[in-house]
């Protein structure tokens, strides 16, 4: 899962947990569980109610749960995790650290985000810090400016490699 700063109005934990549920019932091409069939009964019935169509938490992650178990391992990635709102991250990380708990789930996760940001709930996480040589800044933007007619024409090519490449800082 992808997540942006600029659709924190839609990236709901609501829709986060819903689009994981969505993605490994469409992988399985299997009919809807139990669980699944319940999650999706709760949500219709809190349609209009106090929770206006939001379904329950525990739903959702019974419904999660019950289809990772079906698979012999799940593999989770969630790109960008410190651009989720402070409260979607949270409940999140709650919900991921619950999965991996469950002796029943085989599940494996990949969280990134910027440098520097520290999951609340860390000790159950390893951290390994990634960053890009310069070496490998400059191969990529040579590489890319070799393929493309347009920015063969810069006479400050190397120029533009050297300021990107020092921008860049790792990243």
């Amino acid at each position: 899962m992808f997540c942006s700063h600029d659709s924190r109005e839609t990236q709901t934990y609501e829709n986060l947990v819903g689009c994981m549920l969505r993605q490994i019932v469409e992988i399985s091409g299997r009919q809807l569980s139990g669980a699944v069939k319940s999650f999706c009964e709760s949500a219709q019935q809190n349609i209009g109610g106090a929770h206006k169509g939001q379904p329950k938490h525990e739903h959702m992650l019974a419904a999660l749960a019950g289809e990772f178990r079906t698979f012999g391992r799940v593999f989770i990635i969630v790109d960008g995790l410190d651009e989720c709102a402070e409260d979607v991250r949270s409940r999140l990380l709650s919900c991921l650290s619950t999965l991996l708990d469950d002796q029943q789930v085989c599940v494996s996760i990949l969280i990134t985000a910027r440098p520097g940001f520290k999951p609340e709930a860390q000790s159950q996480w390893l951290e390994i810090e990634i960053s890009a040589l310069d070496a490998d800044v400059r191969a990529f933007l040579e590489q890319k400016i070799d393929e493309n007619e347009r920015l063969k024409k810069f006479k400050q090519g190397n120029l533009i490699k050297e300021k990107i490449t020092e921008r860049a800082q790792g990243m």
